[in-house]
């Protein structure tokens, strides 16, 4: 058992659904007043990562983020990021979770993607055009 898991395993079950509620809103915070421009490039580029990456973590595409020069004030709105690709269908998290020196050791949670495809680039620049289009 991690060191992560013991601790939650000393809380009380009551407090742990209060901690996750409020974990929630704050993201959900995070992602509300995120930019709108932040929002469509975090959102393209997680896609494009979906379509062709069976696996991976939010690191994997965090440097794509930064890279293309849009920025957010508030890093909680990368969790709004994968709650939304989640809601819509795009991801599920595997169960799985590698460590992460930079954040303290706390594990970096592996994701599924559920579209997934071996696609050519006129594919993958169909769906880029239409993620935009949800927005």
């Amino acid at each position: 058992m991690s060191e992560e898991e013991k601790m939650f395993e000393r809380i009380p079950q009551n407090y742990l659904e209060l901690i996750k509620q409020e974990t929630e809103a704050a993201v959900k915070r995070g992602w509300d007043a995120s930019h709108s421009e932040w929002r469509a490039t975090a959102l393209t580029i997680l896609c494009e990562t979906c379509l062709s990456t069976r696996e991976f973590t939010v690191d994997y595409f965090r440097e794509k983020i930064k890279s293309s020069g849009v920025k957010t004030h508030d890093n909680r709105a990368m969790g709004g990021l994968m709650a939304t690709a989640r809601n819509w269908g795009w991801i599920t998290a595997t169960g799985e979770k590698i460590p992460n020196r930079e954040w303290h050791g706390i594990g970096l949670r592996v994701w599924k993607s559920n579209i997934y495809q071996e696609l050519s680039f006129r594919e993958i620049e169909q769906e880029r055009v239409l993620s935009q289009k949800l927005l």
